[in-house]
């Protein structure tokens, strides 16, 4: 999975990703360019541990609105 199809997945915004990395929303979107692009910009080479830091807290956020979905409907 390259970091666009990672951002798309995740249904990240530049600017979020942009926070996330410490880079500017800018250059986040030459990141999710064709590396033939000339305007492409390689990401940060830590961008997978934080995006899976962000996917796994994500998650459990999404797992507690479920539960209290769920303990409202009864």
């Amino acid at each position: 999975m390259d970091f666009k199809q990672s951002m798309d997945a995740l249904g990240i915004t530049a600017e979020d990703a942009a926070e996330l990395l410490d880079r500017p929303a800018q250059s986040i979107r030459q990141m999710r360019l064709d590396p033939d692009h000339r305007n492409y910009r390689p990401p940060p080479t830590d961008w997978r541990e934080r995006l899976a830091q962000y996917a796994r807290q994500r998650g459990g956020e999404l797992a507690s609105i479920a539960n209290t979905l769920e303990q409202e409907d009864r």
